[in-house]
């Protein structure tokens, strides 16, 4: 898309439906989670699964689950989309990743120089992350003809002044003008530091004074562009000398401004059109704004609370649709100079990020590890449900410091639901998998001396045989020893072989014959073969003289040092080594060296190897030497050190002590704000039993987690409340083009959006279809599924009219307060009491008062009353408001203290539910439920 100045024209937008508010909204969901680019830790309104892709990218692939056989990716994508596709109208959003470890990018725009010293000018990635890696930046100088200057040029060392009849909109503070004397002459670019419209003309003028660094002006530079290869600046007094003329000739005159393009290969994929060069314009470049910057002011807005620097007017340029680039993270207080840079669209001008793509994409954007911290403000997670909300605005309010993950959520009151679907992965890591117990190559000892035979024979001699031991090291887990010998060490000729139970033997010699003999042994498990050992060779029985023949070149030992591996070999005699010699080294996939193929072969007797990301090797070594091979040496096996990409982990290893975290986590915040459900899901490969253990875990049984650095404890006695503001859906939910399957939080929080949009939040929001889904992973039997949701756990099933949940249970002990329905009325009520309890914290506490706040919310239970919100048959039986005497004594009055109880019976509910609105003196207003 490219990001234009916006023009007169027509245009159609289709904004979304706006729900009746005059009750508090109870449909705004808020999402946690993992996405290719936005900002980090920053709570983002969307409104439409088309502006999250503008601004968040689309879901990262961060693995692939070799269960399945497809690549695993990041959920939070997909649980927006499917929270707008069961009706939902606006949700907040926050990005979450490893902040240090996470890429920030930049730019050199090409052509693009300081004016003050000439280095390059850089540009931000809007945000972090390997998102903008693929895509390269351009930049394209534009000119407006502005006639020529009047005679009244004046060009004084330090100042320059002229009049310029044009309309007062071309020029502002800050544009960059261009003089041209002549084609041979140098130009003089201009930055109009003054603008006085004089009525039939503008005088224009440039700063007064010098730059101490410089000794010219600030605002003027002359330039000789009579090279556009090499384009450079001119000294000020060379460039009025070489004009010959005082004062010079009127110039012609343009307006200087440059376009920034993104070009992914020869595509443009955005244009930025119309930029100035210095800090002094509204459409500086430097201004462009990040993402942090933007959305915090955003935020501020929706909040409607102060904030610093209000944002220039390219901003909601640059907001929609989303531009790539961003000004430097200081803003520059000198201009900038289009040195070099060309009039035309070239993407072979463009340039990449400075300093290359990262090597690995998953940690550059802060994604190599799973870690509950990521979700989570590591600040705050010790804390109790009564502690955490003022420690949270302390932080945030009396500090400055921004709250990290979910926790970022604090000051976005609007929302009333929260999922975090990413949490729910497998971790996912490089790691090979655990390598397996191979049998390892025994080593072969010299050949020993004959025994019972003499040590020299005569070949004519009848004379009995003589026996050479043998012997080799034990392999472990070996169960038996293959023994092969011959005449050539390649073993093409192997005499004979033997099957051997322990690992040594004796030998035959026939002493009749001395010859050359070649040996080696592995081990043998079953049907599993081990490497061969090294190959040792021998004359038997030994002679007392070496005849003339070709030598074999000797036997070497092959050794491996150092990570990266690193392969040398050494001769095992030094005495016979010969003049000339290369090295042939194999590497095999099998220990026989079936699939033996040459990776060395020179003089060189070392050899580095490449990583190895899957399986295991196994390499020999032996010298060539005047054609003639020597023999192999020992085996040396090299284990792989990962995997090629990143795999999920299996589902058998899977702790779920992260998910515990970050959902006891959701729960102590949801409680603590007192106005949000969290939506919790559990792993697909959950069944029956690991989600029973789940919820009791939930719950509050088993020890607390150790999360490395991060310790979360189990929900306590005091805080068994905290449940009711959670509910548990299983289990995944498979649709789409892709057939990806879902964790079900996306689609629960749109279920419950849609139900409170058509009927109220007091609506139950059970047996409604989930839209877009064609299948569950997994399914559960009748029985299964009829004992999970006994236990609270909220399924979807398998019914005639589609995918849907039967049960709407929130983790809630307590029988009237467990239904979703129960929690999300006593939600609307806290949101709406503290609404219209704000405007008495400065009444005067008296009998009057209290009468005219119990007539205010009777005509609001009423409301809620009449749609269907309380059970009974008459007002008297569905609600009562107390603010009596009884319940506000003179004590308590005295203290600044007033109390009102809203007694309701919601629908289906078996007894009244008493909540209390508490004001205790200016600004403090708290909630409370009675049991």
């Amino acid at each position: 898309m490219i990001a234009t100045p916006r023009l007169p024209g027509v245009v159609f937008e289709a904004p979304p439906a706006q729900p009746d508010e005059s009750l508090p909204r109870m449909d705004i969901a808020a999402f946690v989670g993992f996405a290719a680019r936005g900002p980090l830790d920053l709570p983002v309104a969307i409104e439409g699964p088309g502006r999250f892709a503008d601004i968040f990218g689309d879901d990262p692939e961060l693995a692939r689950d070799e269960e399945r056989g497809s690549p695993r990716h990041a959920f939070l994508g997909a649980a927006v989309e499917s929270f707008f596709a069961q009706g939902g109208l606006r949700c907040w959003v926050v990005r979450v990743a490893d902040r240090d470890r996470i890429v920030r990018h930049a730019f050199a725009l090409p052509g693009l120089e300081r004016g003050a010293d000439g280095g390059a000018a850089q540009a931000r990635a809007r945000c972090a992350g390997t998102w903008c890696e693929e895509l390269r930046v351009g930049t394209a100088r534009t000119a407006e003809n502005l006639g020529r200057a009047d005679a009244d040029f004046t060009a004084v060392t330090g100042d320059y002044r002229f009049s310029l009849p044009t309309r007062r909109a071309a020029v502002a503070p800050g544009t960059l003008i261009e003089a041209s004397f002549g084609d041979d002459l140098p130009k003089l670019w201009l930055f109009v530091d003054r603008v006085t419209d004089r009525g039939d003309a503008l005088e224009l003028r440039t700063a007064a004074g010098l730059d101490p660094a410089r000794g010219e002006s600030r605002d003027a530079f002359w330039v000789d562009e009579s090279d556009p290869a090499a384009p450079a600046r001119v000294a000020e007094a060379d460039a009025l000398a070489r004009l010959g003329a005082s004062p010079p000739p009127p110039p012609a005159l343009r307006r200087l401004r440059f376009d920034l393009l993104m070009w992914r290969g020869d595509a443009l994929l955005e244009r930025f059109r119309g930029l100035a060069f210095d800090p002094r314009h509204e459409r500086f470049w430097g201004l462009l704004p990040d993402d942090r910057r933007l959305f915090q002011r955003r935020l501020d807005e929706s909040l409607e609370r102060r904030s610093g620097q209000p944002l220039p007017a390219i901003a909601e340029e640059a907001e929609s649709p989303r531009f790539s680039l961003a000004g430097p993270a200081a803003l520059a207080s000198g201009s900038f100079l289009p040195l070099g840079m060309g009039f035309r669209l070239d993407p072979e001008a463009s340039r990449e990020v400075s300093g290359g793509p990262s090597p690995n994409a998953l940690e550059g954007d802060g994604l190599g590890e799973l870690r509950a911290d990521l979700f989570l403000d590591p600040a705050l997670v010790r804390l109790g449900v009564e502690t955490l909300r003022h420690e949270a605005e302390h932080r945030l309010h009396v500090q400055g410091i921004a709250l990290r993950g979910l926790h970022s959520l604090l000051p976005v009151e609007e929302a009333t639901l929260i999922a975090v679907p990413d949490a729910i992965h497998r971790p996912w890591s490089r790691r090979g998998p655990e390598p397996p117990d191979l049998l390892l190559p025994p080593i072969l000892e010299p050949v020993g001396a004959v025994t019972d035979a003499p040590l020299a024979c005569d070949p004519c001699a009848d004379q009995a045989p003589g026996f050479v031991p043998l012997r080799w090291s034990a392999v472990s887990g070996a169960t038996g020893y293959r023994l092969q010998y011959g005449v050539d060490p390649t073993f093409e000729q192997r005499e004979g072989e033997r099957q051997l139970e322990t690992h040594q033997t004796l030998f035959t010699v026939d002493p009749r014959c001395p010859r050359r003999l070649f040996f080696r042994v592995r081990g043998e498990r079953g049907g599993e073969i081990g490497p061969w050992s090294n190959t040792v060779q021998a004359v038997l029985p030994p002679r007392s003289f070496e005849p003339c023949e070709d030598h074999l070149p000797g036997d070497y030992e092959l050794l491996r040092l150092g990570s990266p591996e690193l392969l040398f070999w050494l001769p095992t005699d030094l005495a016979n080594l010969p003049a000339e010699r290369d090295f042939e080294l194999q590497e095999a996939t099998d220990a026989a060296f079936d699939t033996a193929r040459q990776v060395h072969f020179g003089p060189s007797d070392e050899h580095l190897l490449a990583e190895i990301l899957d399986g295991q090797r196994y390499y020999r070594v032996r010298a060539v030497s005047a054609g003639i091979a020597g023999p192999w040496s020992n085996t040396v096996l090299v284990a792989a050190v990962g995997r090629a990409g990143w795999t999920l982990e299996p589902p058998e290893s899977y702790d779920r002590e992260g998910l515990l975290a970050v959902q006891r986590s959701l729960l102590r915040f949801c409680a603590a704000r007192g106005d949000l459900l969290a939506l919790l899901a559990m792993p697909d490969h959950f069944r029956r039993d690991a989600c029973s253990e789940h919820l009791a875990l939930l719950r509050g049984a088993g020890a607390a987690p150790t999360m490395g650095s991060l310790f979360v404890l189990p929900l306590h006695r005091g805080e068994r409340a905290a449940l009711g503001f959670g509910a548990v859906f299983h289990p995944w939910l498979t649709g789409g083009a892709d057939q990806r399957s879902l964790p079900p939080e996306g689609a629960a929080a749109g279920i419950l959006a849609a139900e409170s949009l058509a009927e109220g939040a007091w609506r139950a929001a059970a047996n409604r279809p989930v839209e877009r889904t064609l299948g569950l992973r997994p399914r559960f039997a009748e029985g299964d599924a009829g004992e999970l949701m006994a236990q609270g756990l909220n399924l979807f099933l398998d019914q005639p009219r589609g995918y849907l949940a039967l049960a709407e249970e929130t983790l809630d002990e307590r029988p009237d307060l467990r239904p979703i329905h129960v929690r999300r009325l006593l939600i609307l009520l806290r949101r709406l009491a503290l609404r219209e309890g704000r405007g008495y914290v400065f009444e005067n506490h008296h009998a009057p008062f209290r009468d005219r706040i119990r007539h205010t919310f009777e005509r609001l239970l009423s409301e809620l009353y009449q749609r269907g919100a309380f059970a009974g048959s008459e007002p008297a039986e569905a609600f009562r408001v107390i603010a009596d005497g009884r319940l506000n004594p003179p004590t308590e009055v005295e203290r600044g203290r007033l109390r009102i109880d809203l007694q309701v019976a919601p629908a289906r509910a078996l007894r009244f539910l008493t909540v209390r609105l508490v004001s205790q003196g200016r600004d403090r207003l708290s909630f409370e439920e009675i049991s």
